[in-house]
C-alpha cells in the first residue's frame, strides 16, 4: 500500500485507511501469539492441541464451547456439563385423575422402544408439587440403576407404577363383559339354570379381568358365551 501512495496510484484516504486495517491485524495477531505461548504454544504450531481435564469422570452431556472461543483461568464460564449416567433420574407424567394413587416409594417399571421387553426397575423418590395447568399432569421421579448405560438423556419411556396403598375391587372376565349400544352388561346369574341381563360399569384392566361396578361379591356371570346368551335373552 504504501510503494502504491508513493506512486500516486493510492489516495491519501485509502492508504490512511490500509494502515489502520494492517495495525489491527498486527494487533490481533500479536494477541493471538501471546495466547498461544501462553499455552505453551507458539505461532510456528497452530495446530497445536490442548488438554482440559475434567475434575471428574462422566459423560459429556453439554458443551458451550465453539471455535475461536478463549479458555481464560480466570473465567468461571462453564465450557462443558459431565454427567455420571450410572444412575438416572427418569421424570413420568401422572395424570390429576391418578395422583391420589401414586406415593414416594412406589415401585416402578419402565420400557423403551429402543429395547423391547427389556424392563428397568426403580421406585418413586419424588412427587411433584405443581400440577400442569395444560396437560393436567403432575411429575414424578424415579432412580434408575444404568451401570450398562442402556439409558440416554432425553430418551422417551413408558412406566407402570405399582402401587404400595392395597385397593380391593370387584372384577370379573373380560370375556363376561359385552358392550351394547355403548354400555357395558353381563348375564348374572338369577335363579337355578335363570340369567339375567345387568348393565355394569367398566374400570381398570388388568391381564384378562377388568373392574366392574354393578354387582356384587359372589355374583355369578356367564364367562364363555356371554354374547350369544345376551342375543338370546334379548330375543324373549
Amino acid at each position: 500500500a504504501e510503494e502504491l501512495y508513493k506512486s500516486n496510484m493510492m489516495s491519501a484516504k485509502d492508504y490512511s485507511n490500509a494502515k489502520k486495517e494492517y495495525s489491527n491485524a498486527l494487533s490481533e495477531f500479536n494477541e493471538r501469539k501471546q495466547i498461544l505461548e501462553l499455552y505453551g504454544s507458539s505461532s510456528d504450531n497452530l495446530d497445536a492441541t490442548y488438554r482440559v481435564i475434567a475434575p471428574r469422570c462422566g459423560f459429556i452431556v453439554q458443551r458451550d464451547l465453539n471455535a475461536g472461543m478463549h479458555i481464560r483461568m480466570d473465567n468461571s464460564a462453564t465450557i462443558f456439563i459431565i454427567s455420571d449416567l450410572k444412575t438416572v433420574w427418569v421424570w413420568i407424567n401422572v395424570h390429576e385423575s391418578d395422583m391420589a394413587k401414586v406415593h414416594d416409594g412406589d415401585h416402578v417399571s419402565v420400557t423403551t422402544v429402543t429395547y423391547p421387553g427389556k424392563i428397568f426397575s426403580g421406585v418413586i423418590n419424588r412427587m411433584g408439587t405443581t400440577l400442569d395447568p395444560a396437560s393436567r399432569v403432575i411429575r414424578s421421579r424415579c432412580e434408575l440403576d444404568n451401570s450398562a448405560g442402556l439409558l440416554k438423556p432425553e430418551m422417551f419411556i413408558t412406566a407402570t407404577i405399582t402401587s404400595q396403598t392395597k385397593e380391593t375391587v370387584l372384577a370379573v372376565s373380560e370375556k363376561a363383559v359385552v358392550l351394547e349400544n355403548n354400555r357395558y352388561y353381563v348375564m348374572r346369574q338369577a335363579k337355578p339354570n335363570e340369567f339375567e341381563k345387568v348393565q355394569v360399569v367398566v374400570g381398570k384392566k388388568f391381564s384378562d379381568m377388568c373392574e366392574v361396578q354393578g354387582l356384587s361379591e359372589g355374583d355369578i356371570v356367564i364367562e364363555e358365551g356371554a354374547l350369544f346368551a345376551m342375543t338370546d335373552y334379548n330375543l324373549k
